[in-house]
C-alpha cells in the first residue's frame, strides 16, 4: 500500500430516527427517470438514486510523468459514452439499499452518518452488490467505473483543461482533504465541480474502481476501453480523501487496498452505460 494509514477507532451510534431524503410528491420511478442532470445543476434534496452526468467519450492521456512509478507511461485511451454519479453514493442512498435488501449498515464512523455525505465503511464487495442491486430495481445496467473511466472523468473528459486535480489546481477549493476537513466527510456537491460538472473527484472519500491493480499495467494497457488485469490481490481506489494530504487527489494518482477492506475515509461512485 502506499502509504500506512492510521486505523480510527469506529463508535456506534444510533441510526437517525427519520429519513428525509424521499419527497413525498414523487415516486421512486419518476426521480430515476429525471436522475440524469445538466452540467450546472445543483438538486436542492439529494435523491435515493444517484443524480448521474452524461460523458460523452473521447481520447484523452491518462498517466503523469510527474508521480509515482505506476503512473507511467503516460498513454492515449479511448472511452466510450457513458453517465457517472456526479458525486459518491451517500449515506442516505446507501441506506435505502440496506432497507431494501434487509441489511444491516455498517457500524457508524465517529462523526456519525449524516445522510448528504458521501457512505464510508464500504468494501469493494460491498460497492458491487449496491450496483447489482441498482441494476435489478431499475433495468440499466450500473457498475463501478473502470480506473480509466474515473481518470477520464475526473481530467474533464474531452472538455479537459489540464488542471492537476479535479476541477482546478487548488486543492482546498474544489475538496475536503486534511487541511480543511476537521477530519471526518463533508456534504457532497459542495465544493467547486469539475469542467464536466462532477464534484468530489479529489478529496472528501477516497473511490473504489472495478479494476485490479498492477503497478505495471499502464505499460501495457490497451488504447480502446482499459479494464485493468485480468486477476490480482487489491482493486484500484482513487481521488484522495478527508484524511489525507492533496498528493492522492492527484487526477492520475492511483491507490489500492484488497477489496474487502473497508474504512471511514473510503466510498465509491457507479457509473451507468449508456447503449
Amino acid at each position: 500500500m502506499k502509504k500506512i494509514l492510521t486505523l480510527f477507532l469506529v463508535f456506534s451510534i444510533a441510526e437517525n430516527q427519520a429519513q428525509e431524503i424521499i419527497s413525498e410528491n414523487f415516486t421512486e420511478a419518476e426521480i430515476a427517470e429525471n436522475s440524469v442532470l445538466t452540467i450546472g445543476e445543483k438538486p436542492e434534496v439529494i435523491s435515493v438514486f444517484p443524480e448521474m452526468i452524461a460523458i460523452d467519450g473521447g481520447i484523452i492521456e491518462i498517466g503523469s510523468l510527474y508521480g509515482d512509478i505506476d503512473e507511467v507511461p503516460v498513454h492515449k485511451v479511448k472511452i466510450d459514452d457513458f453517465e457517472i454519479g456526479r458525486y459518491p453514493v451517500t449515506v442516505g442512498q446507501y441506506r435505502y439499499f440496506c432497507e431494501s435488501t434487509h441489511r444491516s449498515m455498517p457500524t457508524a464512523p465517529y462523526w456519525g452518518w449524516q445522510d448528504n455525505h458521501p457512505m464510508v465503511i464500504v468494501s469493494w464487495n460491498d460497492a458491487v452488490a449496491y450496483t447489482y442491486w441498482l441494476t435489478d430495481l431499475t433495468g440499466d445496467k450500473y457498475r463501478l467505473p473502470t480506473e480509466a473511466e474515473w481518470e477520464y472523468a475526473a481530467r474533464g473528459g474531452i472538455r479537459s483543461l489540464g488542471f492537476r486535480f479535479s476541477g482546478g489546481n487548488l486543492p482546498e477549493e474544489i475538496g475536503w482533504i486534511e487541511n480543511n476537513s476537521d477530519y471526518r466527510t463533508h456534504r457532497v456537491n459542495r465544493k467547486t465541480p469539475n469542467e464536466l460538472g462532477i464534484c468530489d473527484m479529489s478529496g472528501n472519500v477516497l473511490e473504489w474502481t472495478a479494476d485490479w491493480y498492477s503497478p505495471t499495467y499502464y505499460s501495457k494497457s490497451p488504447f480502446e476501453n482499459p479494464k485493468g488485469p485480468e486477476k490480482g490481490v487489491e482493486r484500484v481506489l482513487r481521488g484522495g480523501s478527508w484524511y489525507g494530504n492533496t498528493l492522492p487527489c492527484r487526477v492520475s494518482f492511483r491507490s489500492y487496498f484488497p477489496p474487502e477492506y473497508s474504512f471511514n475515509f473510503i466510498g465509491f461512485r457507479i457509473v451507468k452505460e449508456r447503449d
